[in-house]
């Protein structure tokens, strides 16, 4: 609903920063208003509980 209130086209690029069930419930709603695949770009946020130790 915000999108539309935004009059977001889909023709731009789209970048989200957030926890996976964040950017989980994102994807469909931009591939529903008309954002292809190419143009979604997303960093997903984890907990330190699940980082790789650094070497």
């Amino acid at each position: 609903a915000k999108l539309k209130q935004l009059a977001v086209d889909g023709q731009g690029d789209v970048y989200a920063c957030g926890p996976p069930p964040m950017i989980d419930a994102l994807q469909p709603v931009l591939f529903m208003n008309g954002f292809e695949t190419e143009r979604i770009f997303f960093d997903r946020f984890t907990t330190s509980s699940n980082a790789t130790p650094a070497h």
